[in-house]
């Protein structure tokens, strides 16, 4: 029997966080393994459909999909595993009304 263990990382829950640090530890060589008790990934960022509409429980707005910078995380997961995504960019994002 072998003593090294099968996996490198157990990351356990299959939300947008979750998927992202298992594939920049993977794009790094780690074996990694992701559990998920639900029958699809995605956590806060899937859907569900009923009656024949389909609802959004994810959050409105996500960041980290800039193209330059440091906080361009989820640009940065996708194209570790050669995807992308077309976004909508949002000029305004962050409004501040002071006194």
């Amino acid at each position: 029997m072998s003593s090294s263990p099968d996996w490198d990382v157990i990351v356990i829950g299959a939300g947008i966080g979750g998927l992202v640090t298992a594939s920049q530890l993977a794009a790094k060589g780690a074996k990694v393994l992701v559990l998920e008790r639900y029958l699809i990934p995605g956590g806060s960022g899937g859907s569900f459909k009923r009656a024949g509409y389909t609802f959004d429980v994810g959050a409105s707005m996500i960041f980290g999909f800039g193209q330059k910078g440091h906080t361009n995380l989820l640009t940065r997961a996708l194209a570790d595993v050669g995807e992308h995504c077309d976004t909508i960019a949002d000029p305004v994002q962050l409004e501040y009304h002071l006194p």
